[in-house]
């Protein structure tokens, strides 16, 4: 190296002075939180939360996210109120529950995959696929399995041909 040559170490895109100057990023992991439905156990716990907020307590269906086996957080599935603990994570918890409550609610809304096809084969085709070809297999003279049947007629003839 030459003198007056400056080294400078680079991560990514950013210089170790952008670096330094970038505020500290926090990260979680995904098992870090627990989220699930609340169950009446957990009427006193998200009392507590609602009362240190000066808030009614939530009620109908209530997601709750717990950190290390205690509920920093909760929101209600019926009118997305939410209540949080005061401490530093139960922002991040509260911003996950609002996500996953968002998605539960899109799933429940989602209509099942049967309904989906049916909607998407039409009104009167909704007794299956042999009407979709003009009637049922017994009123087209045919056994469902019979191309199947012919088919494997087929192949072993093929074979025997071959055998020979």
């Amino acid at each position: 190296m030459t003198e007056g040559t400056q080294l400078r170490s680079v991560t990514g895109s950013h210089s170790q002075t952008d670096l330094e100057d970038m505020e500290e990023t926090t990260m979680f992991a995904a098992n870090t939180y627990l989220f699930r439905l609340a169950t009446e156990q957990d009427a006193v716990t998200i009392a507590r939360l609602a009362e240190g907020q000066s808030q009614p307590p939530l009620s109908g269906r209530v997601l709750i996210g717990q950190i290390d086996g205690r509920t920093a957080a909760a929101i209600s599935l019926d009118d997305g109120r939410t209540v949080a603990d005061q401490s530093g994570a139960a922002w991040h918890v509260l911003a996950c529950l609002r996500i996953r409550a968002h998605a539960l609610r899109t799933y429940e809304a989602t209509p099942s995959l049967r309904m989906r096809l049916l909607a998407g084969v039409g009104a009167d085709n909704q007794r299956g696929p042999a009407r979709a070809r003009g009637g049922t297999s017994a009123e087209n003279g045919r056994r469902p399995a019979s191309r199947h049947r012919a088919r494997q007629r087929q192949v072993r003839q093929a074979r025997a041909s071959v055998a020979k």
